[in-house]
């Protein structure tokens, strides 16, 4: 027997939003598609799970319009921030790639000189490999998906 403990429903929403770019000042209104995904479970109202998937679109409009390139310049403004959390995930995998690879040498660990330096060497890369796919790779397909969601309307 199925019992369900929650319910998932995506939405998306279209609006004409004004863009203005930070680096050149050009100034031009886009059509813009925000896709939302909102979840409630057996403790929420019913509705709940729609209700925060308009929400998400209409916070990804906003998102989306902020973080698009120009079409002038094809500049981004505020990519820095967009960046943020994807750099912040490769950081801290990086990080944990360098303790997990160093400790043998750090902690005095009951090891031939050449077997710490393969643990040095393979897990610190293999730490760093996976922070770039982990990290990288979703940046690059958001960064995609989000000027594929901006159609810019003509002046």
């Amino acid at each position: 027997m199925h019992i369900p403990v929650g319910y998932e429903t995506s939405a998306s929403t279209k609006d004409t939003r004004d863009y203005r770019c930070r680096t050149c000042g050009h100034r031009q209104q886009a059509e813009v598609t925000g896709i939302g995904t909102g979840m409630q479970t057996f403790l929420n109202s019913q509705g709940t799970a729609q209700r925060r998937a308009r929400d998400s679109a209409r916070h990804e409009l906003r998102r989306t319009i902020r973080f698009a390139a120009c079409p002038k310049c094809r500049r981004r403004s505020g990519y820095l921030k967009f960046m943020a959390p994807y750099l912040w995930v490769t950081g801290v995998f990086v990080a944990l790639g360098v303790v997990f690879g160093y400790a043998p040498t750090w902690f005095a660990m009951n090891m031939r000189e050449s077997d710490k330096a393969i643990c040095a060497t393979y897990v610190t890369w293999g730490f760093a490999i996976f922070a770039v796919l982990a990290g990288g790779l979703p940046l690059w397909f958001r960064w995609a998906n989000n000027d594929a969601r901006v159609k810019w309307l003509d002046v």
